[in-house]
C-alpha cells in the first residue's frame, strides 16, 4: 500500500514537536490491516464517515458501491469489497490500532466491525 499523506504529516509534526521540546523521538509503528464490516456502506453512512473528525486523517478506507448495482454486476453490494476498509494506522500495537479503528467505526451509525485480516507493518520514520 502507498503511504497516506495525512500519515506522513501527523509523523512529521510528531517529530518537529518532540524535537523542539527536547524529547527523544520514538518510531511508532504503522499497522496496515483490513477490517471487515457487518454490511456494506450506504451512501448516508459514507457521508458521516467523510466527515467524521475520526476518519480526517485518511488512515481508514472505504469502497463505495455503484448507487444502481443493477448495470455493474461485477459490484454487487454484496461483494466482500464493499464490506471492508483498508487501514493503516500508527499504534503502540497492532491489537492497539485494531481497536482504535473499531471503536471509531461505531460513530457511524450501523456500522460494526466483525472481523480483521493482518497486512504488514513498517516502522515510523
Amino acid at each position: 500500500m502507498a503511504r497516506n499523506p495525512g500519515n506522513e504529516a501527523k509523523r512529521i509534526d510528531r517529530f518537529v514537536s518532540n524535537h523542539q521540546h527536547g524529547r527523544e523521538l520514538h518510531a511508532v509503528p504503522e499497522w496496515s490491516f483490513t477490517l471487515r464490516l457487518n454490511q456494506a456502506l450506504t451512501p448516508e453512512q459514507a457521508d458521516v464517515f467523510d466527515h467524521c473528525d475520526a476518519f480526517a486523517d485518511g488512515s481508514v478506507s472505504y469502497v463505495l458501491g455503484p448507487s444502481d448495482p443493477g448495470k455493474y454486476p461485477l459490484h454487487d453490494p454484496g461483494a466482500a469489497e464493499l464490506r471492508e476498509l483498508s487501514c493503516d494506522v500508527e499504534a503502540p500495537t497492532l491489537l492497539d490500532a485494531v481497536a482504535q479503528v473499531a471503536r471509531d467505526i461505531r460513530l457511524v451509525p450501523g456500522l460494526r466491525v466483525v472481523g480483521v485480516r493482518p497486512g504488514t507493518w513498517r516502522t515510523a520514520g
